[in-house]
Parts: structure tokens; C-alpha cells; sequence
């Protein structure tokens, strides 16, 4: 669902704040579209690659959190108040994903043209997961049927915010959904091949549970240390469930995600070794080879975009548990 902000009384006040108090004046925001390029605020590096995808030279994009940021846990900062200020488009990932940013998405405190979540079109009875005793599961574009979906509400409302160049934005996403589905059919066919190689579905062990849509779409099992949601808390009883589900099932890999802490898996792999001397090395995959999750890569990385992130992922996922 689309929503139109209005620019709420206070928030000359938080302008006032951003600024440090130095001058109190509205923001003159982003000016008339067709100006320039169409200026569009998105809240994640995932959303920011379809945009540009999409967009093309017509968009100027800023991405609110940078490249290795986990969006459960950001905190908005007085500059993001100038930052929305000056769009013409705010598009969010929605399901709660950016929970601690629900004022700001839902315009209570800045002020913005148009916003939208890119889930907005996902049918939340049967396409929209649930986990964490009934919460919808945001991680979305792990499925990347349902991405494309997405990358549809992408193109619709740029389309709508800037109809003189609706054609150059359904062109840019009718070449962008063929590269998708291409890369949808690449990691169905090895992921196949793995469970063929395995002669059972692939576990997937990973730091939290962003991989489920993946799981669903590509015909693997995995497992989280920690919930949906990488702000909810890991208790020991969760520890030692996975720590016996390792050492039970003799897992021989476990994933540690670039947009999260290892020292959670670390504790698991410190426990399977002491609980499971006999299982032999358990690999905890860390660093270059560490799955992208809730962000794309830093510039230089296999996951700079969103087709590379989840080549790598599925590339990764095969090298550590074929047999």
C-alpha cells in the first residue's frame, strides 16, 4: 500500500536537532520532479540495487544504511531527518524488518513526498512467512521469485513518482526480471544437485534466521541461533539445542553471516568440540566465504549487488557441505 506523509508540526524540531541547534529552518526538500533525477531514499543496500537497477540514470539513490548494516538493530540518527527530507521517494523493506524506524517510515517525525514498502504486494497469507510464534519474517529476497515481486513494486512506483520516464523504468525492469530468473533457475539447479550429491536436504547452519524463504524456495533445511530477528535474545537453551543438532546430525560446516556477530557461533563450535570430541573438525566459515544476509557486500565483494550476494551464497553453501 502506498502512503502519502504529511509534514508533521514538530518536525521543525527535529530539523533543529540535525542541524545542532545552528539555525531552525524547514528543510526546502527535494525540489519539483523532473528537475533533476528522481530522488529516491532507500532504507537498505538490497532495496538501493533494485532501484538502481530499475532506475537507471534517471534515479540519484541514497542508501540510509550502509553496506554491512543489520536493519534489525539500526538506530536512526538526527542526520536521517535531512536525509528523507530531501526525497522524493522512501522506500523501506516493510514486514518489520527496519522496526526500530517505524516512526520515522510512518511519518510521525520527518517528512518525505511519497513512501512505500516493497513488500507491499506480497499476498501475507500465503507468500509472507511466519516464524518466531507468528511473526512475519521480512527476509524477503532470499526467494528470488518473490524478489521479483518486489523489483515490480520497485518499478510501479518509480512509474508513479515519475511518469515522463515510465517507459526507461518498465524497459530497465523487464531486462532486470529476465537477469532474476536466470539467477532463480542457477541456484535451484545447484541446490539440486547438492541434495542429490548428499542424498538428503542440505542442513543449513547460520547466525539468525534469515535463510527460511531461502530454504522453502531452494529445498534445503536450516537452522538459526538466534530468532527472525537478530535483536532478540540467545539463550543457552537455544545454544545447546543447535550444539546437539550439530553434533547429532555430525554437520561438518556452520555459517557465520557478514552482517552479524560470530562470537555466537563461536560459543556453538567451542561447545560441539567439547561435547562431540569424536565428530572431528567442524568448519565455522567466516570471513570472505561468510553468507550475505541482511545487507549487500562492501565495494569490492562478491555481494556488492544482490545477483552477486546470493551467487555467492549458493556457491559457498555448496563448497562446505557437498560431500
Amino acid at each position: 500500500m502506498t502512503l502519502r506523509l504529511p509534514w508533521p508540526s514538530f518536525t521543525i524540531l527535529a530539523c533543529c536537532l540535525a542541524v545542532g541547534l545552528s539555525g531552525c529552518r524547514e528543510s526546502e526538500g527535494p525540489g519539483p520532479v523532473g528537475a533533476g533525477p528522481l530522488r529516491v531514499v532507500a532504507t537498505t543496500s538490497i532495496i538501493a540495487d533494485a532501484v538502481r537497477n530499475v532506475g537507471g540514470e534517471y534515479v540519484a539513490v541514497t542508501t540510509l544504511m550502509p553496506a554491512g548494516t543489520d536493519p534489525h538493530n539500526y538506530l536512526p540518527t538526527s542526520a536521517d531527518t535531512e536525509t528523507f527530507a530531501g526525497a522524493h521517494l522512501v522506500l523501506s523493506n516493510g514486514l518489520h524488518l527496519e522496526g526500530k524506524m517505524a516512526s520515522q517510515l510512518e511519518g510521525r517525525t520527518v517528512p518525505y513526498q511519497r513512501a512505500a514498502t516493497v513488500a507491499a504486494k506480497l499476498d501475507h497469507a500465503t507468500q509472507v512467512l511466519k516464524v518466531d510464534g507468528g511473526a512475519e519474517d521480512p527476509h524477503i529476497w532470499f526467494d528470488v521469485k518473490l524478489w521479483m515481486t518486489c523489483v515490480e513494486t520497485v518499478r510501479d512506483e518509480l512509474t508513479t513518482s515519475d511518469p515522463a520516464h515510465a517507459v526507461a523504468y518498465r524497459v530497465n525492469a523487464t531486462r532486470y526480471l529476465a537477469e532474476l530468473a536466470a539467477l532463480d533457475a542457477e541456484v535451484r539447479a545447484k541446490a539440486a544437485k547438492l541434495t542429490v550429491a548428499l542424498g538428503a536436504k542440505p542442513v543449513l547452519i547460520t547466525s539468525h534466521d534469515a535463510f527460511v524463504y531461502f530454504s522453502k524456495a531452494y529445498g534445503l533445511e536450516v537452522h538459526g541461533l538466534q530468532g527472525v530477528s537478530t535483536a532478540s535474545a540467545t539463550s543457552s537453551r537455544d545454544t545447546e539445542a543447535l550444539v546437539n543438532l550439530i553434533g547429532e546430525r555430525g554437520i561438518k560446516a556452520i555459517f557465520t553471516e557478514t552482517s552479524v556477530p560470530t562470537r555466537g557461533l563461536e560459543k556453538v563450535l567451542d561447545d560441539v568440540k567439547a561435547k562431540y570430541p569424536k565428530l572431528g573438525a567442524v568448519k565455522l566459515v567466516v570471513g570472505d566465504d561468510a553468507l550475505y544476509s541482511d545487507s549487500l557486500g562492501v565495494a569490492g565483494t562478491p555481494g556488492v549487488t544482490y545477483v552477486g550476494m546470493v551467487r555467492h551464497n549458493i556457491d559457498t553453501i555448496v563448497k562446505y557441505l557437498q560431500p
